[in-house]
């Protein structure tokens, strides 16, 4: 990153070649946005810079998944176009995932909390499979043809950067995405989380009409943006007892409710389809607190099932 002589006015970056040679090239810019994710450097650009880092808060919860692709042909699911197989907390800490890709493919995903990970091998994929709490994936697996290797990926934490919280930040600087909250991702809001902090950007710029003073009105908005799906992930994974780190107000509570949410999933619509909304971020979670939601929820059956 560039800066001018005092430090208070980011004026680009400085790009090193990848192939050996040491070659640099500086790029000058009005405004510089870090989007390098989880791996970003800013918080210590910034010390270099002379100013604090902004507070860190990290929720670990251990989670890793292993996934797979595999051929698709017809009749591998017999009345469904893909299953999901959640967790029965706090004990059972396992997903499944079993969704369509382009090209006549078949994604399967199985996912873990708390250390308890998906093996990268046949025997322990398919072991693992069957000890979900629903055997949907275990009873196709066996008789699908794979196309790659095994591949896992292991997930420590929630990670969020509090830059709202900062009195002091140079001009012409900006955080987005991964880079400023880093969500679980099995939960598939990452994307959308980065979306709402670009929106928040065009917002913050429009009603500025300039850079002087933006990154202010921009870190306001943006925390406010990511705070919806923060406290989803994080209050879900909270769930698990053998997660750490700071415990939104309220989770425990919320939580309980939420339970009975997901179990009215797997023979409600109405509730899935709300569900659905809240969690993909297109509805506040007050949609699944409206009275008719609240009905279906508490008066239905509370078994514990699964939906596909």
């Amino acid at each position: 990153m560039l800066a001018n002589a005092d430090g208070r006015l980011v004026t680009g970056v400085r790009a090193i070649s990848k192939t050996g040679d040491g070659r640099e090239a500086e790029m000058n810019a009005d405004l510089v946005t870090d989007t390098t994710g989880r791996g970003s450097v800013s918080p210590k650009w910034l010390e270099t810079l002379g100013y604090a880092k902004p507070e860190e808060n990290a929720v670990r919860i251990g989670l890793a998944y292993t996934t797979r692709v595999y051929r698709r042909r017809p009749g591998d699911l017999s009345g469904a176009k893909m299953v999901l197989i959640s967790p029965a907390p706090p004990h059972n800490k396992r997903l499944g995932l079993f969704v369509p890709m382009e090209d006549d493919r078949w994604n399967i995903s199985l996912a873990g909390w708390a250390n308890n990970h998906a093996p990268a091998d046949e025997a322990g994929f398919l072991e693992y499979a069957r000890s979900l709490a629903a055997p949907d994936i275990f009873n196709v697996l066996p008789r699908l043809e794979p196309l790659t290797d095994f591949v896992t990926h292991k997930f420590p934490s929630n990670l969020r950067y509090h830059y709202e919280k900062l009195t002091r930040f140079p001009e012409g600087f900006l955080v987005l995405g991964d880079a400023l909250c880093c969500l679980n991702p099995v939960y598939g809001q990452g994307m959308t989380s980065a979306a709402m902090q670009a929106a928040a950007l065009d917002e913050s710029l429009t009603c500025r009409g300039s850079l002087d003073g933006l990154w202010r009105t921009y870190f306001q908005r943006a925390a406010k943006a990511v705070d919806i799906p923060w406290r989803a992930a994080v209050g879900n994974d909270f769930l698990f007892s053998e997660t750490e780190g700071r415990k939104p107000p309220g989770t425990d509570s919320r939580n309980a409710y939420l339970a009975r949410v997901q179990r009215a999933t797997h023979h409600d619509t109405e509730v899935y389809g709300a569900a659905l909304e809240v969690y993909s971020l297109m509805a506040p979670v007050t949609r699944l607190f409206q009275l008719p939601v609240i009905c279906r929820v508490l008066g239905g059956p509370s078994e514990v099932g699964h939906e596909s």
